[in-house]
């Protein structure tokens, strides 16, 4: 009887930690999509405030840097430090696993036929999350 008895509680004390961890994953999904989104608008900002001018995207995903620079070009990262202070950027957001290289972001960018696509690839759970202007 004892032994049954632990074995339930033992079950029992499992399940929360099965529960909080899919809900960390649905949490650090929220993050990404929300981080996209601000992305996306400041850019649409900047590219409104500016006729486009001195906006350079790459037509394939390319991930966005977190420094700026020579840094960036060296490791082929794409620099938007300029959008900082636009609707409300302070730093640019960096996805809640880490970037896929260093020193970059995690999250990526491209523009192709005058759409803004930005996507994080560690989306967990089978998500996929994109946002497109």
């Amino acid at each position: 009887m004892g032994l049954a008895i632990l074995a339930l509680v033992a079950w029992q004390l499992q399940s929360p930690v099965v529960q909080v961890t899919g809900g960390d994953a649905t949490a650090r999904n929220s993050v990404r999509q929300h981080e996209l989104e601000i992305l996306a608008d400041a850019m649409v900002q900047y590219q409104a405030a500016h006729g486009g001018a001195g906006v350079s995207l790459p037509a394939a995903d390319t991930e966005i840097c977190l420094t700026t620079g020579p840094d960036c070009d060296a490791a082929h990262l794409v620099d938007l430090h300029y959008l900082i202070g636009t609707a409300g950027l302070n730093s640019l957001p960096a996805d809640p696993s880490g970037g896929l290289t260093a020193g970059g972001s995690g999250y990526m960018i491209s523009q192709a036929g005058g759409q803004l696509r930005l996507s994080a690839p560690r989306a967990e759970g089978g998500v996929g999350i994109d946002v497109t202007r």
